[in-house]
């Protein structure tokens, strides 16, 4: 087995993620995470981060958590993930709004691949707090150079790039 795939293999060993060789071990994460949470999570890592390092789709992980933990966004994973703009016509993660992106998660669950695996990784890591946030705090990233902006309400701090994607944290503009 190569060293990537032995990666993959073990992290899935030990997160209590079903791989492709049929194995399972449970880890006690610290706080309490469920598997709907887990694929919801992988799912958006999969699409807005997929091909990056680890560390990029630990990040985008992250994004959802600190949104829960963050003043300004819903407290749930799922109405983090649920949240749109533009009168409801778009999600916050623009990849929930993207048929070929749910069309290639789909392909890459029922093939249980590695991009797949990564994601699970990454968001079970997250939600259960068992790998260090490499943002510290991030609720927005985005791709491109000055996309994080502040405005009237929230200005961006701990500005990071990782990967393809830049990171940045929000407190309030008043304050």
């Amino acid at each position: 087995m190569m060293v990537k795939q032995f990666t993959i293999w073990l992290s899935a060993l030990i997160l209590g993620i079903n791989n492709s060789y049929g194995r399972r071990f449970d880890l006690k994460c610290v706080t309490s995470c469920t598997s709907s949470d887990v694929d919801s999570v992988a799912r958006v890592v999969f699409g807005e981060s997929r091909g990056e390092a680890y560390r990029g789709q630990l990040a985008v992980a992250y994004s959802v958590v600190n949104r829960v933990k963050h003043q300004a966004y819903p407290n749930t994973i799922q109405d983090v993930l649920s949240a749109t703009w533009g009168n409801g016509k778009h999600h916050e993660y623009e990849t929930l709004d993207l048929p070929g992106h749910d069309m290639a998660w789909v392909k890459a669950k029922r093939e249980n691949n590695d991009e797949y695996l990564y994601a699970l990784i990454a968001a079970k890591e997250a939600i259960c707090a068992c790998a260090a946030d490499p943002t510290r705090c991030a609720v927005s990233f985005c791709a491109g150079n000055g996309c994080i902006k502040d405005n009237q309400w929230y200005i961006a701090t701990n500005r990071m790039t990782i990967g393809n994607h830049h990171f940045a944290c929000r407190v309030p503009a008043n304050g």
